[in-house]
């Protein structure tokens, strides 16, 4: 039986990714979290009602946090990881655990810009 790779890849060549209204959940977040490290030319992530919750945030934010020689994220066109400039959330459901989990990771991103909006438990 031939193994099979990871249910979708990110091709090394994207600059852009928007991802609306797929119902990929935390899980769904987590896998694409775990791609981002490996996305060197991914410059705007768009995530839009994937019905991510609280724990999705923090995956994100982990895959976002910049570790020397982790190939994470490095952000504003570093030599490490990503040259993601742009995120835009727009999600009900990532409650303030989810919100201050991204908020730390973003801080330690140099020259991102964020749009974010409806991020609140209140949207639920």
């Amino acid at each position: 039986m031939r193994s099979q790779g990871p249910p979708f890849q990110i091709s090394p060549a994207c600059t852009a990714l928007e991802l609306m209204g797929v119902p990929m959940g935390d899980d769904g977040v987590a896998l694409l979290a775990s791609l981002l490290p490996t996305s060197p030319q991914l410059q705007r992530l768009e995530l839009t009602m994937v019905g991510m919750g609280a724990a999705g945030g923090r995956y994100l934010a982990d895959a976002l946090v910049p570790r020397p020689g982790s190939g994470g994220i490095s952000g504003g066109g570093g030599s490490e990881g990503s040259k993601l400039t742009a995120l835009k959330i727009e999600t009900c459901g990532l409650g303030d655990e989810g919100a201050e989990a991204l908020a730390s990771a973003l801080t330690g991103i140099e020259g991102i810009q964020v749009q974010t909006e409806w991020i609140c438990a209140a949207c639920e």
